[in-house]
């Protein structure tokens, strides 16, 4: 319900940064869900303490933005991560389908 305010302040910021903030933030939230799965949660986890900065984190995220859909109720979340980081790719998956989100998989970027 929340992800766009925490967001907003990724606006102006370079494309890699944005993505890092994003995905970081994505991240965040999904871990303080108490809807998430332990296992979902330990992924996360395990992903912040292998990526603990944002240099780091850019080997890995390749992109991640977060808008409004064409149905003004709905967010279009999207991201692509390495595969080294498949893991967490995952677990956010998961737990956004958790929470009421549906999955749609495309080609990778």
């Amino acid at each position: 319900k929340h992800l766009p305010e925490l967001f907003a302040h990724t606006q102006g910021l370079h494309a890699a940064e944005a993505f890092i903030q994003a995905w970081s933030a994505l991240a965040a939230a999904i871990a303080a869900c108490p809807e998430v799965s332990a296992e979902s949660n330990a992924a996360l986890s395990e992903h912040a303490s292998q990526f603990p900065t944002a240099q780091s984190m850019l080997a890995v995220v390749r992109f991640c933005t977060v808008a409004r859909a064409h149905a003004r109720d709905f967010l279009k979340i999207q991201f692509a991560i390495d595969p080294v980081a498949q893991a967490a790719a995952r677990a956010v998956g998961t737990a956004l389908i958790s929470v009421g989100a549906t999955m749609k998989c495309g080609r990778p970027l």
